[in-house]
C-alpha cells in the first residue's frame, strides 16, 4: 500500500516530503511560480479526468501523487510557451518538386476511335427493389396493427366474439406475422371472456 503523500505548493517543501537525495535544484522564484500552476491544474483537472476514465476512488490520490512526482522531477524541461514558439519543420525538397501531370498522347489522324460501352452501375439495380421492399414491410405492419387495433377495442366494448373474427383475419392474412405474439395474447383473453362473460363486463382493456 502507498503511503499517503501531501504534495506542497513550496516546491522547497517536496523532497523532504518524498524523500528525495537533496540534489534537486533549488527553488527560485521562477520555479515557484511555474510549479503552482502545475500543481493547481493537476488537482483541478486530474481527479474529475480519473473518474471519467473509470479510475477506482482509492486509486485516484496515488495516481495523482504519480503525476504530480513525475511533473516536478521534469520541471527543469518545462517550457510552458513551447507550443506557441514551436515552428514547423521546413518542408522538404522532395515534396516540393512534384511530377506535373502526364497527358495522354492524342491519337493520329487515321487512327479509329475505340468507345467504351457504357455500363450501368450494379448497385443501380439493388436500390429500387430495397426500397420498395421497405416500403412494402412497414405497409404489412400498419395492416397488422390495424387489425389487431379493432380486436383490442372490440374486447373493451364487451365483444369477444367481434375480437375473435378479427383475430382470425389477422391469422389468416398474417399467419406468422411481426405482431403475432400480440395476437395470441388478444386470442386468449378474448377465449377466456367468451368463456365467462361477465369478465368483460368491467370493459377492462387487455394487457399489451
Amino acid at each position: 500500500m502507498r503511503r499517503a503523500v501531501r504534495f506542497p505548493t513550496n516546491p522547497e517543501e517536496l523532497p523532504a516530503i518524498l524523500g528525495m537525495s537533496t540534489h534537486v535544484p533549488p527553488a527560485d522564484a521562477t520555479r515557484s511560480a511555474t510549479w503552482n500552476s502545475v500543481h493547481t491544474a493537476a488537482l483541478q483537472t486530474l481527479p474529475r479526468s480519473l473518474r471519467l476514465l473509470g479510475v477506482a476512488a482509492p486509486d485516484i490520490d496515488d495516481l495523482v501523487q504519480d503525476v504530480l512526482l513525475a511533473a516536478y522531477e521534469s520541471l527543469d524541461r518545462f517550457d510552458p510557451d513551447y507550443p506557441a514558439s514551436a515552428s514547423p519543420p521546413p518542408p522538404r525538397e522532395a515534396d516540393s518538386a512534384v511530377d506535373p501531370p502526364r497527358q495522354a498522347p492524342e491519337p493520329g489522324p487515321g487512327a479509329p476511335v475505340i468507345e467504351t460501352p457504357h455500363r450501368p452501375c450494379p448497385a443501380a439495380p439493388r436500390a429500387v427493389p430495397r426500397a420498395r421492399e421497405a416500403s412494402e414491410r412497414d405497409d404489412t405492419f400498419a395492416e397488422e396493427l390495424r387489425l389487431l387495433t379493432a380486436a383490442r377495442e372490440r374486447l373493451t366494448a364487451g365483444d369477444p366474439a367481434g375480437a375473435l373474427r378479427q383475430i382470425a383475419v389477422h391469422e389468416q392474412r398474417f399467419p406468422g406475422g411481426q405482431l403475432k405474439n400480440v395476437r395470441e395474447r388478444l386470442r386468449t383473453v378474448a377465449l377466456a371472456r367468451v368463456a365467462a362473460p361477465e369478465q368483460g363486463a368491467t370493459g377492462s382493456e387487455p394487457s399489451r
